[in-house]
């Protein structure tokens, strides 16, 4: 049975999860098992351009192949699947390099999060690019927290509401924490 979560620790792992082609990939796969020739023609890329970045992602060991099937004309039909549907990388463990990158997808989080809290509340925060990356830094170093108590276990949920209910926990946690209200006074 699948995982609900997948820390990545390992550095060759976290710089393909920083390829845009391969979180699209994971995205895809989250979803639901999909073949190379699925996956080529919802990403309009070659097949041959998807089995590179499925095999990537196999020798890291991110996907699996779920089933195979044989069609009617005998050729094999393999399904990939992610090795969990949220898979994060460990801010500790991640190159210097590559942490913007993983920082900027937290940063979109957090504009998302502050414009449901600005429209939820009516009032408007007048934040600062420097706080927003303290808080996106804040989220992630959360998010691994958050989903250490969610890693052994099993999926239950789709993927989505997995995510969900992580970021509502990581979310939870850092509204109580006094340097998240310092940032934050309003939350």
């Amino acid at each position: 049975m699948q995982k609900s979560i997948h820390l990545v620790k390992n550095s060759k792992e976290i710089q393909l999860l920083a390829k845009f082609k391969h979180r699209e990939i994971l995205q895809l796969l989250s979803e639901h098992s999909m073949t190379q020739t699925e996956l080529s023609k919802k990403l309009r890329l070659t097949k041959s351009a998807i089995g590179y970045h499925l095999k990537q992602l196999m020798q890291a060991n991110l996907i699996y192949i779920k089933k195979v099937e044989v069609e009617n004309h005998g050729i094999q039909q393999k399904f990939y699947s992610p090795i969990a549907p949220f898979i994060i990388a460990i801010h500790d463990r991640t190159p210097n390099n590559l942490k913007r990158y993983f920082i900027q997808m937290q940063i979109e989080h957090i504009i998302g999060i502050l414009a449901a809290l600005q429209c939820e509340n009516s009032f408007f925060f007048d934040i600062h690019s420097e706080t927003i990356e303290k808080l996106a830094l804040m989220l992630w170093k959360q998010l691994e927290q958050s989903c250490k108590k969610y890693e052994s276990s099993n999926v239950i949920d789709t993927a989505e509401s997995l995510k969900i209910t992580i970021y509502t926990d990581a979310l939870n946690k850092l509204k109580t924490s006094p340097e998240w209200k310092a940032l934050l006074p309003l939350s």
